[in-house]
């Protein structure tokens, strides 16, 4: 970072961008292998068995939370299928400097992703939002989440459902969570 303050302005913000892009040095941790149902759930039914954790969709607003202190920057990969119901796959995302949930597939029929609350704006009306539905009933999904210094990426499947850029002060939960 020090050696971006001799960079001209102009070239600086590519130099950033790409900055933010690498993953380097991050170890890599198994977070399921963190979880204990019985201690870590907030609201609703849990299982883990086989390594496969299982949240029930016939209590809205089920969630656990994982006993682990994020880094400042990180990738997070889920592993998801919609097995029943059509409520929302929520994923929190944390550090020492913000805490905010990423909705993927809220407000049926219609389908909305985005960030839970930016500029104390919901997911569905905020300038993370993204429409249309990204999960396929029944198949298996591959999401990533990339959290760097001013930058969150969320794919599915490969495909980009949201890139957003800002200070991340701007992110926060809802009061309930």
């Amino acid at each position: 970072e020090r050696a971006l303050a001799v960079v001209p302005a102009r070239q600086k913000a590519s130099i950033e961008k790409a900055l933010a892009g690498l993953s380097v040095g991050m170890a890599e941790v198994d977070l399921l292998k963190l979880i204990d149902p019985r201690r870590d759930v907030v609201f609703g039914e849990w299982t883990l068995e086989n390594g496969i954790l299982k949240g029930s969709a016939m209590k809205p607003d089920s969630r656990l939370q994982i006993p682990y202190r994020a880094p400042e920057q990180y990738d997070l990969e889920v592993v998801a299928e919609r097995v029943e119901g059509s409520d929302a796959l929520l994923i929190g995302l944390a550090n020492s400097r913000f805490q905010t949930i990423v909705g993927l597939d809220g407000w049926p029929p219609s389908y909305e992703s985005g960030f839970e609350v930016l500029d104390q704006k919901r997911a569905n009306s905020n300038e993370s939002t993204r429409k249309g539905p990204v999960f396929a009933a029944g198949k298996e999904s591959r999401i990533l989440c990339r959290v760097r210094r001013t930058r969150i990426s969320v794919e599915v499947d490969g495909k980009l459902v949201i890139d957003w850029a800002g200070d991340l002060a701007r992110l926060s939960v809802r009061g309930e969570y």
